[in-house]
């Protein structure tokens, strides 16, 4: 495809909400290719943009509104998958609201306590070490949270609070870390568990109007899951967009990742 050169009109705009566009192209001496452009800085146009933008087009005669067609803009039009990289933040085009997420009902949280081994997960800023491992201890209606990681051989540890985030009896929690002397408070929720030996953990971010941070993690009471565990969590993930398996990273629970010096 070769390309095509044309000088680009602003015809109107308020530089704030919209803005219309004119290109055009000669074929050849009685032929003339013409472009035009409905622009917004949101996802629709508002009242007063529409009317600003019609009084334009009356005026100018190639332009006429039967030829503009609408771009889909919705979230399930927008919505893409990213390329995967393991050393940054999964990032979708989205909300976290928009996305139909089914937590655990009924979250057993006395259960759900202990040791729990990450196996897989997305990646994370927070986490850029092997070996990560997260121990959850139940003191009234909170829980103390206490993570590590193996970085270089040395142990690093976070230390953090959970609370649950709703009243229902769900398995949707809130976590508090301190991040460099910033409280960081983010979505804990628990989508299949059987307490005993898998758990799969998701949380959301929204970064901006349009765009949403995701993590995810496959637990085990154990350094690796069992195949029928695997089966209940990827049964979870098949209902859920933004949940792909090639977004997480092995995190190495051998004893050579897991190794560190006191």
């Amino acid at each position: 495809m070769r390309n095509r050169e044309y000088v680009m009109l602003v015809l109107a705009t308020d530089y704030t909400s919209f803005a219309l566009t004119y290109g055009c192209q000669n074929i050849d001496n009685d032929r003339r290719r013409v472009r035009s452009w409905k622009f917004s800085r949101y996802n629709t146009l508002t009242t007063n943009a529409i009317n600003e933008i019609d009084k334009v087009i009356e005026d100018i005669e190639v332009l006429h509104q039967p030829y503009y067609y609408k771009v889909e803009r919705t979230p399930a039009a927008c919505f893409y998958f990213p390329e995967p990289n393991p050393s940054s933040n999964v990032i979708f085009r989205g909300q976290c609201e928009q996305q139909k997420i089914a937590v655990v009902e009924h979250f057993k949280i006395e259960e759900y306590m202990d040791m729990w081994y990450d196996i897989q997960s997305y990646p994370s800023a927070f986490q850029d070490g092997t070996c990560p491992n997260a121990r959850y201890t139940l003191t009234g209606n909170t829980v103390s949270v206490h993570n590590t990681h193996v970085v270089d051989q040395t142990l690093v540890t976070i230390d953090g609070v959970a609370t649950p985030a709703s009243i229902d009896g769900s398995g949707k929690l809130k976590v508090t870390f301190n991040v460099q002397n910033t409280e960081v408070t983010t979505d804990y929720w628990v989508l299949a568990t059987n307490y005993k030996s898998y758990a799969l953990v998701y949380s959301c971010t929204n970064i901006n109007e349009d765009y949403m941070s995701v993590s995810s993690w496959k637990l085990s009471r154990e350094k690796f899951l069992r195949p029928e565990d695997e089966i209940a969590i990827n049964d979870v993930m098949n209902e859920i967009k933004v949940l792909d398996q090639k977004y997480f990273v092995n995190r190495y629970q051998i004893p050579e990742a897991c190794f560190y010096f006191p």
